[in-house]
């Protein structure tokens, strides 16, 4: 096997000398450095075919001793292999991390050889193009660590950060024996660079110096980023296979990020970045600081092939340019406080178009969007000039006013101070409505936060590689015929139609009262209710009006919205203007591999939310009777906590001794909203008695859909779909529940039918299933014909309804005396076999006494939305209300059914008083409030012991407490 190459070397130098070492030595150290390297090291080479050394071990699989470096002499440098100073066979079997840093100028390919696991792996780079900066190579190979620093190494260091620019400089800053952090100066960087290559211990206390270490290195205002191994990993998630991890090295790593600001760069490719064959674990990952997110637009690591090693390299492609995009016509709430506004759009609204409501309504606001156009070029003008001509303007009459502090220049510099106040406003609106913070104080100037909020969300929802079968797909424009191709065929595919239209089973029938209201027209006091109840933050549709123009401009365009309300429940057909819609990819994964790991969500347009509104507030009234009591979603009066707390008793009762054994089984179902059969749906609310009248309006709202999709900025496609249901119109819930409604009642008839099947219990309540939406989680036994028949439903069910189950993700959970026959039930079934606990509604489902590994996903959650770069840019003020805002929108239900322990409430509770400071900037964290005023109630006499106003009010508000 070939010894591993030192990290700091020159790649095509050393390579030569590699080939010239081969035919002339039969050493395999390259010539260049075997008289560098003591003779311990050359001999200590690596088998990554049994994840050892070959140095002897004693049975427990430890070293004989541990290796002591050198102690160090003038003039005098000693390279030792950072594999000697592990003590265990699991550091040993962790491949040690060598760092190639390689930059390139304009327009050049970088296509490099780098040792990795012994074999030499061709790594096609990705910093081709204008202004890509840096890439960095993270490969297996053994690290070599000079005790001694001096001007050799960083020479040395220097030749491998390859750069188009002049003046390459690479500085040692800090060589410890868990990381060498570097700074790296180049005319090809905008500026100088820091850079931590990790290799971190194997045990939790010896990594508590290297978080410790890191939080010191974070004070520092340069472009960051630390990658490499750092043998821990970040989440549960990130591990499969083996034992269950510990919470506490986690907590210490995700302390260690939040203290020093760093964030998680994310990752393409593969999950895990090391196996041993058996366990698979993401212990490789790359972070950076706020100053790099400020510095790089876009930060791309991916996970590259391991070929013969235990690692994943890691490769990091990061570009200062973003590319621009052509923008269209979208709505500016800031536009409303310009002066002439209302007055320029209503004196063209008021000119008169001849036609039927729906038509007129869609020429006037064809209308208005190309004269707001003219407008916003001629008369608004473009908002960062306007403030920076206001804050020259504000200047020179404050020096005027100090020159001469007369009157006339008083009431000069007070006029621009105005000017310059109203322009900033303007300027922070823009940015707030771009970055769509919803949480933040109305008037609260924050441009840098919400500009840091765009910027974020910009990288997160970048597509830069998608997988079509087994082709990978990397260009931009072959992307979005990809996205535009896949979402055709799934929103456009014909599907098999229900064979007959009689069910085995009755439907609850609409009561006639609320019948006859359906298709009543709505009072013009309704259409202003629902035109107002339109969340102003809401996304605008592909038309670019959002719901502020309708509420600001409403006292002249109320006629029109009244007379196309009126048509379409008179039976008038929809314009394709309105039903036109937008699908923005929303990623349901940490790194998305496939179309299918991203949710569609539907921007529908105003005009169109405002039928589909009226349509909900009616059927809504219809619900309660007629959807089954094991379906809690989107049903007024039932909370999704019941269902959540059924399922956990019925969980308790999984390992009761029976002749057939419990079963629970969690189904998952395909792009349950695209998939609905429209003909299925209509053909379920005709037999509950829905009106004709009001099923032809329900026809027009899902019918005549037109989509085109969103991605990378750029739109692609435009088809008509022939199923499924929006994701995002106000009308698609209620209408998804009732065509479900046929799932819960074919099951109930089943169970009846078969009373064996059941879920054996000591309680009166034997549910079959429970819902909320599309989760569905099946209580049933392990008898076989039971299974069989159950199966039997379930196909037929899809071929009814056109829904399809994900049969990878969709899984069973046996009792203890069941999970001898799994196999049994795998065959039967075609599902997983899992144990708990198990995910059910954001709660953890479990037996046993409570751990804090159940908590984690909640206790993340809560990291997510307050931790982060971005939110130091914000005053105490500011995080006060974030923190306010989390604890009000968080899933109190979830606290409330699972009744955590104490040790997770008083984490959370420190969290949240932490991150109340600015640890980047060594702010004091804020003391005017007690801990309690942040979080949960330690005690466990109620939940009014101890709690917060915000919390109490939130509460009582929700739930009815006193």
């Amino acid at each position: 096997m070939r010894q591993n190459v030192p990290h700091f070397i020159d790649i095509e130098a050393e390579e030569e000398r590699h080939k010239e070492s081969d035919r002339d030595t039969p050493s395999m150290v390259p010539n260049s450095l075997s008289d560098e390297i003591p003779s311990k090291a050359v001999g200590q080479t690596k088998n990554f075919f049994r994840g050892e050394t070959s140095r002897q071990r004693r049975p427990d699989n430890k070293p004989t001793k541990e290796h002591t470096p050198a102690s160090e002499s003038e003039g005098e440098e000693e390279l030792t292999p950072v594999s000697n100073r592990f003590q265990s066979l699991e550091d040993m079997e962790t491949d040690d991390i060598s760092h190639l840093i390689e930059s390139t100028g304009k327009n050049t390919p970088l296509m490099k050889n780098c040792e990795a696991g012994g074999s030499k792996a061709e790594i096609q780079g990705h910093c081709s193009g204008e202004n890509r900066y840096q890439e960095m190579i993270l490969t297996d190979s053994t690290i070599l660590h000079r005790h001694k620093r001096n001007k050799s190494l960083e020479e040395n260091m220097t030749k491998s950060f390859k750069t188009g620019g002049k003046g390459k400089r690479t500085k040692i800053i800090q060589d410890h024996s868990q990381f060498l952090h570097v700074k790296v100066s180049s005319g090809a960087l905008p500026t100088d660079i820091f850079c931590t290559f990790i290799y971190a211990k194997c045990y939790r206390n010896p990594r508590r110096i290297l978080w410790e270490e890191l939080v010191k290195l974070s004070n520092q205002d340069a472009p960051w980023i630390v990658g490499g191994d750092f043998n821990v990993i970040l989440h549960p998630n990130e591990n499969q296979g083996g034992d269950i991890q510990r919470m506490g090295p986690m907590e210490d790593f995700n302390d260690m990020m939040t203290d020093t600001g760093l964030i998680d760069a994310g990752f393409e490719g593969e999950p895990f970045t090391w196996t041993n064959k058996r366990i698979w674990r993401r212990l490789d990952r790359v972070l950076y600081s706020k100053e790099w997110a400020e510095t790089f637009n876009i930060t791309r690591v991916a996970h590259l092939p391991r070929r013969l090693s235990d690692h994943h390299p890691l490769c990091i492609d990061a570009s200062k340019t973003e590319n621009k995009k052509p923008s269209s016509f979208r709505f500016q709430n800031m536009w409303l406080q310009h002066h002439s506004f209302l007055q320029t759009v209503k004196q063209s609204w008021e000119l008169p178009i001849e036609g039927y409501g729906m038509y007129k309504l869609q020429q006037k606001l064809y209308r208005t969007k190309e004269l707001l156009k003219k407008w916003n070029r001629e008369t608004f003008g473009n908002v960062f000039s306007t403030v920076q001509q206001a804050k020259q303007a504000a200047t020179d009459a404050e020096k005027n006013f100090d020159k001469d502090p007369s009157e006339a220049n008083l009431i000069a510099l007070n006029k621009s101070n105005a000017v310059m106040v109203h322009a900033l406003t303007m300027e922070a609106e823009y940015w707030r409505q771009k970055s769509n913070c919803k949480w933040l104080e109305a008037g609260e100037r924050n441009s840098k936060y919400f500009h840091s909020l765009v910027k974020k969300k910009r990288m997160k929802s970048t597509i830069h590689r998608i997988m079509e079968g087994s082709q990978e797909i990397t260009h931009p424009d072959r992307i979005r015929d990809s996205a535009a191709s896949y979402f055709e065929n799934l929103l456009s595919g014909q599907r098999a139609q229900p064979s007959t239209t009689d069910f085995p089973f009755q439907f609850s029938k609409i009561s006639e009262a609320i019948g006859n209201n359906l298709c009543s027209i709505p009072s013009e006091e309704d259409i202003k209710e629902t035109v107002f109840s339109i969340d102003k933050d809401s996304v605008a549709g592909p038309d670019g009006f959002s719901s502020p123009f309708y509420q600001a401009c409403w006292d002249f365009i109320a006629r029109d919205i009244y007379d196309a309300v009126r048509d379409f429940f008179s039976g008038t057909p929809m314009p394709r203007s309105f039903t036109a819609t937008t699908i923005v990819l929303i990623p349901k994964a940490d790194s998305p591999q496939t179309w299918n790991d991203f949710r569609p969500i539907s921007l529908c347009n105003v005009t169109n939310k405002i039928l589909s509104k009226l349509l909900y507030r009616r059927i809504s009234q219809a619900l309660p009777e007629l959807i089954s009591p094991s379906q809690s979603g989107f049903v007024p009066g039932r909370l999704i906590g019941d269902n959540i707390l059924l399922a956990q008793e019925m969980i308790h009762h999984l390992d009761l001794r029976y002749k057939n054994s419990n079963l629970v089984i969690k189904l998952d179902m395909s792009k349950a909203y695209d998939r609905v059969s429209w003909a299925f749906l209509l053909n379920v609310m005709e037999k509950m008695g829905f009106p004709t009248r009001f099923l032809g309006l329900i026809k027009q709202a899902i019918k005549n859909c037109w989509f085109t999709v969103l991605v990378n900025g750029e739109t692609a496609g435009f088809f008509k779909s022939t199923q499924g249901l929006r994701q995002g119109d106000p009308i698609s819930p209620a209408l998804f529940i009732l065509a479900a409604e046929a799932f819960s009642k074919g099951l109930d008839l089943l169970f009846s039918m078969h009373p064996d099947m059941y879920y054996q219990t000591k309680c009166a309540i034997k549910p079959s299933h429970l819902s909320y939406a599309d989760d569905v989680v099946i209580f049933t036994n392990c008898k076989e014909d039971g299974l069989a028949r159950l199966m039997q439903f379930l196909n037929r069910y899809e071929i009814m309804s056109g829904q399809r189950i994900n049969y990878d993700k969709s899984a069973f959970i046996p009792g203890k005396k069941a999970s001898l026959i799994a196999q049994r039930i795998k065959n039967i079934t075609g599902f997983t076999m899992k144990t708990l606990p198990i995910t059910y509604l954001g709660a953890p489902l479990y037996k046993g006494n409570k751990r804090k590994l159940l908590y984690v996903d909640l206790i993340d959650k809560i990291r997510a939305k307050i931790a982060g770069w971005e939110q130091c840019y914000l005053s105490y003020g500011g995080r006060l209300q974030l923190i306010k805002t989390v604890l009000a929108s968080m899933p109190i239900y979830l606290l409330q059914v699972l009744n955590p322990p104490v040790s997770i409430l008083q984490k959370l509770n420190k969290f949240l008083r932490n991150s109340s400071g600015d640890p980047l900037q060594n702010k004091r964290k804020f003391t005017g409030l007690n801990g309690a005023t942040f979080a949960i109630p330690l005690k466990k006499v109620g939940w009014e012991s101890e709690i917060s106003e915000i919390w109490s009010l939130h509460f009582r508000t929700n739930f009815g407490g006193d």
